[in-house]
């Protein structure tokens, strides 16, 4: 059972602003309550002025397998080590053995007199789990440890120390000089990479008031070698990169992204390194959007997710190049009216992504009151959508012309260009499901598949008779809006229009992913409609989309026309009647496409309504040709129609007979 997050905070925790038009890469469940320390009445402030009774717990960080995940966070169960010798923040392991919905403190790990913090885990090849972490007595002494457990989190004992400095009390003060923030990476199977930071050199010559610094471990974390410089700056020694996150991408190469702090307002920024361990001059590029704290995901179909204390999500399709900012957020923004901070990604299944962070317990109306442990599932548009059996056309993004078999030719080997929308067989194309998320793109003229003549960056695309090459296999990948990237299954490469040209007869190849709009691609139904995919339904006259106004999920709520804008209110399911017609469901609410109080006459209006299998919810969507269908009211017989045919975003959409004309023509583009 997911937890609502009243009780502990009075409200539950949500994300900041207003859906934004374009449909989400991730939707979001409600919140999951991690762990929670009642406040209690403490001896007084700690040596940083915290209040340990209202601290609460913080900065989790997590491993998953299956459904058995483990979270890290750092807790006060005492006085602090001002008024205890034997206190200070401990970390604490939490488990859960259903995939995060419910879960069980196993261990603490303490270091009587210090403070532990910024937790890391990395499970090792042999099972073993590594946790790496700060261990401080403000002012005098700085270390990152590393513990080890060897039963699944229950037992930890000390490993070794990444990173140390130490003085006498109060001598590593105006400026601060220590380590934090321990950020492991398994390069491979023999090195684990350590990145941090260091504010060791705040007084040296030249100084630097922060810099980022890595090491490699070739002994599984028992030894460590020798410090090397990742982000530092040059010409401002007050500047201060900090929070370092980093992880391989699946083209092999590594992302290390982290804050700024003293030369800009804590933004974000990012590296990337060939081999992870030598890393390029300068301070690197900004995420625009992001502030503090960052984190890095890189999804298993090659997308990268970045959020921050802002809890916005930032999504790149293209190894870091250009980055997307995400319209809904998994919780409310440190940098608004929250108190979320230390977010954490990781992927939990193909098609889910969990979202765990530190939430402001004072959003229940409270004022200092410390934080609780929460995560979010997020679930992913899919990378192929369910296009089995179906018949469709192709058109990229950036131009009107459509996927051409060139000249309708039969024979093998015969090229694959772009070309003038002609309603002909030589621009139809059936996908066949051979597994593993792949499709064979087979022609409906000739019955020859698309192939790639080669494997590398421009080889060229052509028709050939199948051999079940990997060549031959392709992978769909939802970008949203209604577009997908088709990814060839033996080079990675994507379908590609030469150059980004758009006249008729433009080559097809493909090409490194790159995310422009030449590799992004809209699919028509020609015929095949699936059930239970999610469709657009564009009106042939004004090119606008089928919609619930205002994304209303009300029994009731009208249905118009609008500019398309892939919401999840303009996505309809089709689905099959044991009588052979359809109900349409609107993808937000549930609802189905239905006519109002069952009528019978011309102009009638269009809602949606709870689906009850009467026959003003059951439609016949028939083929008018040339990519177009009427959708026909069982009840009535009669036909959906934009008013009048009116061109605007809200005009209504009603029912009337049968007249042949554009406003009863939609296009079915699969979501």
């Amino acid at each position: 059972m997911l937890l609502t997050l009243s009780i502990i905070t009075g409200q539950p925790v949500t994300a900041e602003g207003a859906q934004a038009s374009g449909t989400p890469i991730i939707t979001w469940e409600e919140p999951v309550l991690v762990h929670n320390i009642m406040p209690f009445t403490d001896a007084g402030p700690d040596a940083r002025g915290e209040r340990p009774g209202n601290f609460g717990s913080q900065f989790p960080r997590m491993i998953t397998s299956g459904n058995t995940w483990l979270a890290a966070y750092t807790i006060y169960g005492n006085n602090g080590y001002l008024a205890d010798p034997a206190g200070g923040n401990e970390l604490q392991i939490a488990k859960s053995g259903d995939g995060g919905q419910n879960w069980n403190i196993i261990a603490t790990i303490t270091d009587p007199g210090r403070d532990l913090d910024n937790a890391q885990l990395l499970q090792l090849e042999n099972g073993d789990i590594l946790l790496a972490c700060r261990s401080v007595i403000w002012h005098q002494s700085y270390k990152l440890d590393v513990y080890k457990s060897s039963d699944q989190g229950y037992h930890w004992s000390y490993l070794s120390t990444i990173d140390e400095i130490s003085g006498a009390p109060g001598e590593l003060a105006n400026p601060d000089r220590g380590v934090y923030e321990p950020y492991m990476v398994q390069l491979d199977a023999d090195t684990i990479g350590v990145m941090y930071a260091s504010e060791k050199y705040a007084v040296s010559s030249p100084a630097y008031s922060q810099i980022l610094a890595m090491k490699t471990s070739n002994t599984a974390g028992q030894t460590w070698g020798e410090e090397i410089w990742t982000v530092y700056d040059t010409e401002h020694e007050n500047a201060r990169p900090g929070m370092p996150v980093w992880t391989k991408m699946q083209n092999g190469k590594y992302i290390l992204v982290y804050e700024i702090v003293g030369t800009t307002d804590v933004d974000v920024f990012y590296k990337i390194s060939e081999d992870g361990i030598n890393w390029p001059a300068g301070m690197g590029s900004q995420i625009p959007g992001q502030k503090g704290a960052p984190f890095v995901l890189a999804l298993s179909y090659g997308e990268l997710v970045v959020t921050s204390n802002t809890h916005k999500i930032s999504v790149s399709r293209d190894a870091g190049t250009t980055w997307n900012l995400e319209s809904n957020a998994p919780f409310g923004s440190l940098f608004g009216d929250a108190d979320n901070l230390w977010p954490a990604l990781y992927q939990t299944g193909s098609d889910q992504i969990v979202c765990i962070t530190s939430a402001g317990r004072s959003a229940s109306g409270y004022t200092d009151s410390g934080h609780n442990i929460q995560l979010r599932r997020g679930y992913l548009n899919p990378p192929s959508p369910g296009l089995d059996g179906g018949c469709y056309k192709l058109k990229p993004k950036h131009t009107d012309k459509y996927l051409d078999l060139d000249a309708g030719s039969g024979e093998e080997g015969a090229n694959i260009q772009i070309w003038d929308e002609n309603w002909e067989s030589p621009q139809e194309w059936i996908f066949e499901a051979v597994g593993n998320d792949s499709y064979k793109i087979v022609s409906a003229h000739t019955g020859k598949v698309l192939t790639v003549d080669g494997s590398t960056a421009g080889s060229n695309v052509m028709q050939a008779s199948w051999t079940d090459s990997e060549s031959q296999r392709w992978r769909f990948e939802s970008l949203g809006d209604g577009y997908y990237r088709i990814r060839s299954g033996s080079t990675d490469l994507c379908l590609d229009v030469d150059s980004g040209k758009s006249e008729a007869g433009s080559n097809v190849q493909v090409w490194t992913q790159n995310g422009l709009e030449p590799q992004c691609w809209q699919i028509e139904a020609v015929s095949g409609i699936k059930t239970n995919t999610p469709y657009l339904f564009l009106a042939k006259h004004s090119g606008k989309a089928v919609e619930v106004k205002d994304g209303l999920t009300e029994p009731g709520a009208n249905v118009q026309q609008w500019e398309s804008n892939g919401g999840s209110w303009q996505q309809w399911e089709l689905l099959m009647d044991t009588d052979g017609y359809y109900s349409v469901k609107n993808v937000n609410s549930s609802l189905c496409l239905d006519v109002s109080e069952g009528s019978v006459l011309n102009g009638a209006n269009i809602q949606q309504w709870t689906p009850n299998g009467l026959n003003p919810q059951k439609w016949t969507v028939l083929s008018r040709g040339k990519g177009y269908y009427t959708i026909i009211a069982k009840n009535s017989g009669k036909c959906l129609d934009i008013d009048a045919g009116r061109m605007e975003n809200g005009a209504n959409i009603q029912q009337w007979e049968f007249n042949g004309q554009d406003p009863q023509c939609f296009k079915i583009i699969v979501k």
